[in-house]
């Protein structure tokens, strides 16, 4: 393999993990403003498609704000096209209705930012713990069972896990509001 095409295959295959990290976040963007189950999967595709063709000039860290500014497009295109159906709002409540969609989904992505770095200052011990629970799914038993920890004083861990993750998320939206 020579050595444009190992390039393009990292190019692609670091595009698919991010869009796999982050689908399900533009995805339900797209959901909240347009009502149609099939209108929505198509108007998804088409951002990917966009997104796709267009990767090599995304320089950002906010892969989902980029597909979801994309999506709004979209979604105003299909708005347009679609304005003799029944039930259309008015062009400046349908622009503040997204905009509003756009903020709470950026709100949410810092939010997820935060989590993910508080995450990582936690000790490897809480971060398994968390692995265990939340990406492999395992019940409270079946830690304690593979960590041979009682069942009590795991639910105090992860009790005490829930909190400093809070107080760490909101630090970090302080200092970012300053």
């Amino acid at each position: 393999m020579d050595q444009k095409s190992e390039q393009l295959e990292k190019i692609n295959e670091r595009f698919t993990k991010l869009l796999l990290k982050h689908q399900g976040r533009i995805y339900g963007y797209i959901l909240t403003l347009v009502p149609n189950l099939t209108d929505a999967e198509d108007i998804f595709q088409d951002v990917v498609m966009v997104m796709c063709q267009k990767f090599d000039k995304f320089e950002g860290e906010h892969f989902s704000a980029w597909g979801i500014e994309i999506a709004r497009n979209k979604v105003l295109k299909y708005r347009f096209k679609h304005a003799t159906s029944k039930v259309v709002l008015d062009e400046d409540v349908l622009g503040r209705l997204i905009e509003r969609a756009s903020q709470k989904f950026q709100q949410q992505e810092d939010r997820i930012e935060h989590l993910d770095h508080c995450i990582q200052k936690l000790n490897a011990t809480d971060q398994k713990l968390l692995e265990f629970r939340y990406k492999v799914g395992m019940k409270v038993k079946e830690i304690s069972a593979t960590v041979n920890r009682p069942v009590t004083a795991l639910y105090q861990a992860f009790s005490r896990i829930q909190l400093s993750l809070r107080e760490c998320v909101h630090r970090q939206k302080m200092i970012e509001d300053r």
